[in-house]
């Protein structure tokens, strides 16, 4: 139960921030911090 819940809060960050990506103008930064994301996610 615990692992599926921060697998959808996981999943829903991920859409949220390649959305933000797509808004922001700043799009080199924001790419970086999402790679940074998941390699956090492996990482675990």
């Amino acid at each position: 139960m615990v692992i599926s819940t921060i697998s959808l809060a996981l999943l829903a960050a991920d859409t949220w921030l390649w959305t933000l990506m797509d808004l922001s103008n700043n799009e080199d930064d924001i790419y970086e911090m999402h790679l940074q994301m998941h390699e956090e996610m492996d990482a675990q």
